[in-house]
């Protein structure tokens, strides 16, 4: 018997963490119980030496007592006199038989914290429980009577201020300023009601609900959505699921502000609708864009970022957050927080990963994108991520936090939550040396919200024990809660629903034909034309169709990383075309017959022999090749950019076979795929990137050139043998042969901004107004430049013009401090064209993005001479020089 090894204590200690077993709910007096003190114990994680959990509910153990845990396990049937009873951190009660473990007993003082329903007993601590033995007479065999069944939930999820307990308070009273509605209720929290709602009490913890406070009327909140392609939840009946968007490589390869912003209003919309259903787990603060630069193609996660040029990322950002972020009457749609800040770009060893970043790679990879977002996009705030750059992780880190996004970047009211753990996470890296170190380390670098996988370290009163022991303080805790309570009132979780123009928004606004025109428009922008040789496409209607490889019949692998909302109303994916039958429904008075022939990554090759029969027997051919989240995704990076399994063997043979008959080969992907073998067979290549629901019936449509909406590449593609060369854990973007367009110095498959029409365009007659000619060096104004641009063909098209800086050969030689990229994207604009038509294209940007980054990590702008880019991603650029 364990008990016996454990000598007499006021108390006991434990570590709370994975509660498997339902709670009990507070119990109504059918027994009288007494308690006599067994002792204090210490136990860590998942190996909790009571395994009976009777309350882990902060409002069921509000008035929590010795004897009132001892009746709750009394009612769970531990009746016997040498069962066990625990309560630990005020309001948690815990049964067993005997001890789960052998307990180690700790010093009597860490189980000292005030029972909530009778301050003069010590209901245990911090993962501090105090055990002891109980009696009770009466009646409680047995679990208690059930409990009434609970009210329905109401609709406007988590909105507070809607009992008269709390609307009898000033940070309910609307006729206040927001800033004193929140000094008010900041001022009339404990420490650990504050810590409450900055970090979960129940799981998933990651999600991060945080507890009520009944006392004051404030409700529950959850604080992570994930929004990055869709509203992370599901449908709200048959027609009414959110709007999922094709992956953001694809919304990038658009070049186009404005279906940003759109998608931006039309994820809000769902966002606000799904928030006012009773009963869905939505919030108003949602998780996205994803806006890390893609630094290498293997990264497992490049299917949820923009591309690897910061001016696009930032901007592609900056446009989505306003579009979420619209401001009516004084109220925000929602609240937009970007993901992951920053430098993160390793899956594989995410948790512990740890590497020197340069201020020169900060300023010119990694962080301008986020200071885009933030300055200009207006996000609310970021998650911070795991990784640890100069030994500092991301959620402890001052310069990042506090110095860079509320300083520097003018932003002192946004909120970081962390990514799941990574609190935690700091005593597997080596920057904090346990618990209590590590929520100090957090807090003080600017973190707000916390939350974990399988730990919530500040609930379990780590953050307290911190402040109690001086390494963090009240004061620090204050400007975190307040923080947050800011962010609460501006999308009006604590005001009148009824006089909020957002919430007049409802189900019936899910799924309207306005999102569904705004999601298939993306689309048609999102797919870049590589290769079109002998007019290989537009594909000709009524024709006999072979269409072929591992993705034809995909739908549920069509989506990017995170895109992880229900799509369909009945769980499955059959809403949702496949590449085949989006081809077969536009094939008119055509035969289309489709088969894998193989899988995305197998060396089964028993059904080639079919496919490849289908090949023979087709006027066309076309072939879709790819990979999908089981090669790529959270947790996992690819060894290499490779086809996986037989595919490239497999699209060799469907060449062969197909001979002179045309081969449109597609590609769907995140991470790039090296297609070395492939680029001179087919006669088309369209990297379709991840299309999800609505990007198999725009492919078909610009295959058959019923639209011809294309966009250009975000990303480079290299060559197979890139990967080699640099290792995914190097963060340098300069180190030979160099990471993206910027500073790659070798020959790629296809060139990021790469990206064909099925009609032609002209760019000429670029000039610089005069103005910009010759610019003073300390000059703060505008340049301004214009193009023609024409539509030379007989098809109408949309071509995007993009503008690149690069400094003159004499300033490269001359600047040997660091490094200078190749170019650098400055501006871009997106036209649609009738055959013939001609336009003037303007851009007008500040003289301040002609600087480029020192070692010191400063933008500097040289003197000398620059030359300005025009290019529409084929052919030469056109170039004007201009003299700093």
């Amino acid at each position: 018997n364990f008990l016996k090894m454990a000598p007499p204590a006021p108390v006991v200690l434990l570590v709370a963490c994975c509660l498997a077993v339902t709670a009990v709910q507070r119990v109504s007096s059918h027994a009288t119980c007494t308690t006599q003190a067994v002792g204090c114990y210490y136990d860590a994680d998942g190996h909790r030496i009571l395994n009976f959990t009777a309350n882990f509910d902060p409002t069921v153990g509000s008035h929590m007592t010795l004897e009132e845990c001892a009746e709750m396990c009394c009612h769970a049937g531990y009746t016997a006199p040498t069962d066990l009873v625990g309560v630990e951190y005020g309001y948690q009660c815990f049964c067993g038989h005997d001890f789960a473990f052998p307990p180690k007993s700790i010093d009597p003082k860490s189980c000292r914290k005030a029972c909530p329903g009778n301050a003069s007993e010590h209901c245990g601590g911090a993962d501090a429980i105090s055990v002891m033995h109980a009696k009770c007479v009466g009646t409680c065999v047995g679990p208690p009577p059930p409990p009434p069944p609970p009210p329905p939930p109401s609709p406007f999820n988590f909105h507070g201020c809607r009992d008269s307990v709390s609307q009898a308070l000033p940070y309910c009273n609307t006729s206040l300023t927001h800033e004193q509605r929140a000094a008010s209720l900041v001022a009339s929290l404990s420490v650990t009601e504050k810590i409450a709602l900055l970090s979960p009490t129940q799981r998933p913890f990651c999600a991060c609900h945080t507890a009520p406070i009944p006392r004051i009327g404030m409700p529950t909140y959850k604080w992570l959505t994930e929004v990055n392609s869709c509203v992370d939840t599901n449908c709200a009946g048959p027609d009414k699921c959110m709007t999922t968007f094709v992956g953001p490589l694809g919304m990038a390869a658009s070049f186009n502000r404005t279906s940003w912003f759109l998608k931006g209003d039309v994820v809000s919309t769902d966002m606000r609708a799904a928030n006012s259903i009773a009963g869905t787990d939505v919030g108003l603060t949602g998780f996205g864009p994803n806006i890390n630069t893609i630094k290498d193609p293997r990264y497992g996660r490049n299917s949820e970022l923009a591309g690897e040029d910061p001016f696009l990322s930032g901007t592609y950002a900056s446009q989505y957050v306003q579009g979420m972020q619209q401001e009516k009457d004084g109220y925000i749609k929602m609240l937009a927080y970007l993901k992951h800040y920053t430098a993160y770009s390793v899956e594989e060893s995410r948790f512990t990963f740890k590497a020197d970043v340069t201020p020169y790679d900060f300023w010119d990879s990694y962080l301008p994108q986020y200071e885009r977002a933030f300055t200009e996009g207006g996000a609310s705030g970021a998650m911070c991520s795991y990784f640890a750059p100069n030994n500092v992780s991301c959620c402890g880190n001052n310069w990042l936090l506090n110095q860079l996004i509320r300083s520097e970047w003018n932003r002192p009211d946004a909120v970081v939550m962390s990514d799941c753990s990574a609190v935690a996470n700091m005593m597997k890296n080596g920057v904090a040396d346990g618990p209590i170190n590590a929520s100090a380390i957090a807090l003080n670098a600017g973190l707000d919200i916390y939350g974990g996988w399988d730990d919530d370290l500040w609930t379990q009163g780590y953050l307290e024990q911190a402040i109690n022991m001086n390494l963090s303080s009240t004061a620090t805790l204050d400007q975190t809660v307040t923080r947050t309570i800011m962010q609460k009132l501006k999308v009006g979780l604590f005001d009148p629903i009824e006089s909020q123009p957002w919430t007049k928004i409802s189900v019936d606004d899910i799924n309207s034909t306005h999102a569904q025109t705004v999601a298939y428009e993306a689309a048609l922008q999102s797919m870049v034309l590589l290769k079109n040789q002998a007019k290989t496409l537009p594909l000709a209607s009524g024709s006999k169709l072979a269409v072929v490889g591992p993705l034809v019949d995909a739908v549920e692998d069509l989506r990017s990383d995170y895109e992880t909302a229900q799509m369909c109303a009945d769980g499955q994916f059959d809403c949702m075309p496949s590449i085949a039958s989006a081809i077969a429904d536009i094939n008119v008075n055509g035969n289309t017959s489709s088969l894998p022939g193989i899988d995305v990554h197998s060396k089964d090759s028993r059904r080639i022999a079919a496919a490849l029969d289908l090949v023979k027997a087709s006027d066309a051919v076309v072939l879709v090749l790819g990979i999908t989240r089981s090669q790529e995704h959270e947790g996992m990076d690819r060894s290499n950019t490779l086809l996986p399994g037989l595919q490239e063997d497999f699209a060799l043979q469907v060449i062969s076979a197909a001979g002179s008959k045309p081969v449109v080969l597609v590609l769907c992907n995140g991470g790039i795929l090296s297609i070395d073998t492939l680029v001179n067979g087919p006669g088309a290549i369209v990297e379709a990137f991840n299309p999800a629901m609505y990007g198999p019936r725009a492919l078909a449509a610009l295959l058959f050139g019923h639209e011809n909406r294309w966009g250009k590449l975000p990303v480079t593609i290299y060559p197979a043998n890139y990967s080699a060369a640099l290792a995914i854990q190097d963060m340098s973007f300069t180190r030979s042969p160099g990471r993206s367009y910027r500073h790659y110095t070798g020959t790629p498959l296809f060139s990021f901004g790469s990206g064909l029409s099925l009609t032609t365009f002209s760019l000429g007659g670029c000039h610089a107004a005069a103005a910009s000619t010759t610019t003073d060096l300390v000059g703060s104004g505008n340049l301004t430049f214009s193009c023609v641009l024409e539509n030379t063909g007989t098809r109408a098209g949309d071509e995007v013009v993009m503008v690149f800086h690069a400094v003159s050969d004499a300033m490269r030689r001359i600047i040997t401090s660091h490094p200078v990229p190749n170019k650098e994207l400055v501006e871009f604009a997106r036209y649609t064209l009738a055959p013939g038509q001609k336009v003037t294209t303007t851009f007008e940007f500040p003289l301040s993005r002609l600087a480029i980054v020192d070692h010191e990590g400063t933008r500097r702008l040289y003197q000398g001479h620059h030359n300005i880019l025009f290019s529409t991603g084929n052919g030469h650029p056109q170039n004007i020089t201009i003299t700093v």
